[in-house]
């Protein structure tokens, strides 16, 4: 079947007169950039192309609620990036209610009102993607969600807010208190965005050497050795030393569970 063809089925399915099943098949086909294209067929389109068909055709009956499964998966990484930002103000402009699945944790939250972390089944967190990402529920969706680093240590004092922590070689770090209620033993996750590389030792500051470095364009990503381990950092410019001190801003380690550590993948060092 061609577009139109292809958009006009759900309609004949409904039993839409003629009339109304051009004027909503034009109207379908405008509202995703694809009217020039009616007359054609699935083998002259591109993938991009087809997906947005495959979206118009859910649209045309102008449906309650609207399901998205996957719907970017098999576009390439720059298409994808185009779709996602199309996608959320057509959603805004229709204003249907649309479930989004995705695997895709960048396309989640660029399109998202609320977010569901789901685990076997079960909802691990359900919030706005700033509070996903900002204030995660555990240490699973800390992971999960963006990248994370988790170091071990043992709580040593404590107020409602913030945790001093021993480090496995005895440095002290300052934490915010997560959702989770803790013992002893603590996980600390870290974003590898938030550590600052600074020039002298003050409080909340790890001396670590430099392991390795990856360019991705935007970024460098930096694995470093550390107390407890190894743990990746971020940065716009390329690290000419080897010995370095960084800075882990107290509201920018969040404690957890000490037996939620989340498992990695053997022989991998970054995810």
């Amino acid at each position: 079947m061609s577009v139109a063809e292809n958009l006009a089925f759900p309609l004949k399915l409904r039993r839409i007169g003629k009339a109304e099943r051009d004027k909503r098949i034009q109207e379908a086909l405008s509202l995703v950039e694809m009217d020039k294209f009616a007359s054609r067929y699935p083998f002259e389109l591109s993938g991009g192309q087809q997906q947005r068909v495959a979206l118009a055709r859910a649209l045309v009956y102008t449906p309650g609620l609207l399901l998205l499964d996957e719907p970017l998966s098999n576009l390439d990484a720059k298409l994808r990036e185009r779709a996602r930002v199309w996608l959320r103000e057509l959603q805004e402009r229709l204003k249907v209610t649309t479930v989004y699945v995705t695997h895709d944790q960048a396309e989640a939250l660029a399109v998202s009102d609320r977010i569901a972390v789901m685990s076997n089944g079960k909802v691990r967190q359900l919030g706005t993607p700033k509070e996903i990402y900002e204030t995660p529920a555990d240490s699973f969706v800390a992971d999960f969600i963006g990248s994370s680093n988790f170091l071990r240590g043992q709580i040593q004092e404590t107020n409602d807010l913030w945790a001093t922590v021993k480090l496995t070689d005895g440095s002290l770090l300052r934490c915010g208190i997560g959702k989770e209620t803790l013992d002893k033993d603590v996980v600390i996750a870290i974003r590898p965005e938030k550590i600052e590389i600074v020039d002298a030792a003050q409080d909340n500051t790890l001396n670590v050497s430099l392991l390795s470095s990856i360019y991705l364009g935007s970024i460098y990503q930096h694995e470093v050795a550390g107390p407890g381990g190894s743990f990746r950092i971020q940065t716009n410019h390329e690290l000419m030393d080897r010995q370095l001190c960084v800075h882990i801003p107290p509201q920018a380690a969040t404690l957890f569970r000490g037996d939620s550590m989340p498992k990695k993948p053997k022989n991998a060092k970054f995810k």
